[in-house]
């Protein structure tokens, strides 16, 4: 399908490739991997052929199809509906629909030009089968988190977040021969990164995906490229296997180097011993040239686990750190919140989760007093927050140095602060760099830096991992499980999520429904059941009690019991509903059938009749699929 000859790249005086040579096959899932500014976005640039690389050539399958999703879509614009932006993906067969819908529209008086146009476009839209666009659009926005009242919208009303969501829509419904998805899950929440998974898994092509999300990596890929010193090295298997089998590569190579070693020092010493003898010159002399033909094995040090800095709690807070009670807050007609209670107690590490419009960020503004609410939002004795959110990038001071800015209130020392900065991948003379030159994930990781800086007993986290490479997101996990203090997080990093909570907190519905266990217990216990059957199974925070902890064998299997018996009805119901599809897909055969059989109809009555029904059919079609599509989320 594609291989990459040789390929190397310099770029702003260093090597970012060298010697890359690798195919991509038909059917793979390749995830590439490596630190932040190894050049994976840069790799797919390349393979997109919007970057030129310094040596080598990239070869293609003739005709090769390749879509690109990318953080630079975001710079689109339109006025038309979601529904339009998104169901161009489809070209001309959209296009097609769209005038024969407008000819349709006009009514029975036709001239002899539109007549003949008519015929063309009815063979065109069967042809290209474009009676499925609208099912295929809505199926795909709604998998991503839209609602059937948005897809009308305009596409300016949407945010930045909810832009790319359209415009991932938009590349997956291209369905190009290699789907190159740079950073798809950003945007998205946990139900919509287990619909991508759902669809890359059925995904027909081949598939290149960046991420620094272990669990969808994981679920998504059967290659791993890793990028690291210049060279991209191909593992098989998924994220998971590829750790295991990185960690065996590396110790045999600590072994070879080690034998090698000791012989290099054992050829030296005959070397020295022998230097001054004519007798031995040619011998030695031989030795020389053998030692310097031969290559070194070079051991890389691996990314460490090991904590370069520990976030501490200066103070200890109240047994209560924050009680929510009768909380209510609605934007306009939209509802986020209807009455919500909950308490967190010192010592909870919160995973905060729910699909996206739910309020995750809206709570945790609630909390903090940064929002105005109905209710109230009492925090505990002694309680000092530190607060990190999107918005706390744009109150960085662009005039100070990264190092100004994380001094600034910490009562870390100066190695410590060191350590942080390090942590967040700032070292050496990065430190002194101006925050009016840093790009807006490195201005991202400098406020998260402050945040853990504070030594506040109280972290409110929103999507702190958005702009951390795996290695980071490892390590900040590493400092918030030894973290004193209590914490809320919001992040749709599973990995991550399970890593660092003891307990969840759900929001369906307008109220807050807690489960006492962490997110690791709580996919164990309701797994892919629970995002279907709307925390049907979790006890709402009113009900927190000895009942609604999850330590007790006995519990575990009745509740295990509930889901499977809850599984066994949601597995009928799902049976059903797709009987109903193929019989309703049977019917849109039939009827297209019928509109190929009258195509030469003069009675275009008769045409408009049957154009009619397919819609309908069609429509009920996509209902069905809309409830089919809950039991997957």
């Amino acid at each position: 399908m594609l291989s990459l000859d040789q390929i190397g790249l310099d770029f702003g005086g260093r090597t970012l490739f060298e010697e890359v040579a690798l195919r991509v096959n038909q059917g793979d899932r390749i995830g590439l991997v490596g630190r932040n500014g190894m050049g994976k976005s840069t790799l797919l640039r390349i393979i997109a052929a919007q970057q030129t690389p310094t040596k080598g050539v990239v070869s293609k399958q003739k005709n090769l199809k390749i879509g690109y999703f990318n953080q630079d879509l975001l710079a689109y614009e339109s006025d038309r509906s979601l529904f339009e932006v998104v169901a161009q993906a489809f070209g001309s067969a959209y296009d097609y629909l769209l005038e024969l819908d407008a000819l349709y529209n006009k009514g029975t008086d036709f001239t002899e030009k539109e007549t003949d146009r008519m015929y063309y476009l009815q063979e065109e839209v069967q042809r290209l089968d474009a009676y499925r666009i609208e099912s295929e659009v809505k199926k795909t926005l709604v998998g991503l988190g839209f609602t059937d009242a948005e897809m009308e919208k305009t596409y300016r009303q949407f945010s930045g977040g909810w832009r790319m969501r359209a415009m991932l829509a938009k590349c997956l419904l291209e369905r190009p021969d290699l789907l190159m998805l740079d950073e798809p899950t950003n945007h998205l929440d946990l139900p919509a990164i287990q619909w991508l998974e759902q669809f890359i898994a059925r995904y027909e092509g081949a598939v290149m995906i960046v991420s620094h999300d272990k669990a969808f990596l994981d679920g998504s890929c059967n290659r791993i490229w890793e990028l690291d010193r210049q060279r991209i090295t191909d593992y098989s298997g998924n994220y998971t296997k590829y750790e295991v089998t990185k960690a065996e590569r590396l110790e045999l190579l600590m072994a070879q180097a080690k034998n090698q070693e000791a012989w290099f020092k054992e050829q030296m010493r005959f070397v020295e011993r022998f230097r001054s003898k004519a007798s031995k010159a040619r011998a030695v002399q031989s030795r020389i040239k053998l030692l310097d033909k031969v290559d070194r094995i070079e051991v890389e040090d691996g990314p460490s686990r090991s904590l370069a800095f520990k976030p501490v709690a200066v103070e200890r807070a109240g047994k209560e750190v924050v009680r929510l009670k009768e909380v209510k807050k609605a934007f306009g007609e939209k509802i986020i919140f209807t009455g919500a209670d909950a308490v967190l107690e010192r010592g909870d590490k919160v995973a905060l989760i729910g699909p996206n419009g739910q309020g995750k960020s809206t709570l945790l503004k609630v909390i903090s007093g940064g929002m105005d609410y109905d209710g109230e939002s009492v925090l505990g004795h002694n309680v000092r927050f530190s607060f990190y959110a999107q918005h706390q990038l744009d109150v960085l001071d662009s005039k100070n140095t990264i190092w100004d800015e994380v001094t600034r209130g910490t009562l870390y020392s100066d190695q410590e602060k060191r350590n942080l900065l390090g942590a967040f991948l700032f070292g050496g003379d990065d430190i002194d760099k101006r925050v009016s030159v840093l790009s807006g994930g490195e201005r991202a990781r400098v406020a998260m830096a402050i945040v853990m800086a504070q030594g506040a007993n109280f972290l409110m986290l929103d999507e702190p991992t958005n702009h951390l490479d795996i290695p980071s997101v490892e390590q900040l996990g590493d400092a918030l499980q030894a973290y004193n203090g209590s914490y809320v997080v919001v992040s749709h990093d599973r990995d991550f999520l399970r890593e660092v909570s003891n307990k969840v907190w759900y929001l369906d519905g307008g109220k807050i429904r807690v489960f006492d266990g962490g997110y690791s217990e709580f996919e164990e216990l309701f797994g892919a059941e629970f995002w279907a059957t709307k925390s049907k199974n979790v006890q709402n925070s009113e009900g927190v009690s000895e009942k609604s902890k999850v330590t007790d064998s006995s519990d575990k299997s009745e509740k295990n019991k509930k889901i499977k018996e809850s599984a066994n009805q949601t597995s009928s119901n799902k049976d059903s509903i797709e009987r109903t599809i193929f019989e309703l897909e049977e019917r849109i055969s039939e009827v297209e059938k019928a509109l190929v059989e009258n195509a030469n109809n003069p009675d275009f009555e008769v045409i408009n009749q049957l154009n009619a029904r397919l819609k309908e059919v069609i429509k009920q079609r996509d209902e069905a699929y809309a409830e089919w599509e809950r039991f997957l989320e």
